[in-house]
């Protein structure tokens, strides 16, 4: 019974009206139904029903390269922008910021060597942006390598503790 259990008007994220076995009639009338089935009977179910005509996307891949779907809308790819100071956090001095890249491109993180920009050992703070979900800071103590039990890793900007105070020669 329709009343009890209501059939769902989704199929595959897509609308169910694009499902294969509604064509020509069929799809325009179940176009049509669809209009006032959701306020009909699933918001009697608590279910919120929103005009579909106006979501620009359902998902990311309906969004161009660089986009996320957020809220139905497609929002610019939050961009991970990392920027290396000499000084605390709240004075920054000297600094350098490094190339941005967004989770998309370099799902893994992206590589940066100090020693390039001579930045090598000179790192007390860092300034993350909001698309940096985080880094790893890697202390060159014995040698430069990611997975250090020495290394940190940090979610926002930070001044570095003691032991990697100017003694970071990479990050990622």
């Amino acid at each position: 019974d329709v009343h009890t259990s209501p059939v769902p008007i989704r199929f595959d994220k897509r609308e169910i009206c694009q499902h294969p076995s509604f064509t020509g009639d069929k799809q325009q009338q179940c176009k049509q139904h669809l209009k006032s089935y959701c306020q009909g009977r699933l918001s009697k179910k608590g279910a919120p029903c929103q005009d579909m005509s106006k979501r620009e996307c359902s998902n990311d891949l309906m969004c161009k390269e660089g986009q996320l779907c957020r809220n139905y809308q497609c929002k610019q790819a939050p961009v991970c922008q990392v920027t290396v100071c000499e000084g605390p956090t709240n004075a920054c001095g000297e600094r350098y910021t490094l190339p941005g890249f967004t989770h998309a491109q370099k799902a893994n993180g992206n590589i940066f060597d100090l020693t390039n920009g001579n930045w090598w050992d000179r790192v007390s703070s860092f300034l993350l942006s909001d698309g940096c979900k985080e880094i790893e800071a890697v202390d060159d103590d014995d040698s430069c390598r990611f997975g250090k039990g020495d290394n940190r890793f940090f979610t926002s900007s930070a001044n570095l503790p003691y032991d990697l105070d100017n003694d970071v020669c990479m990050i990622r």
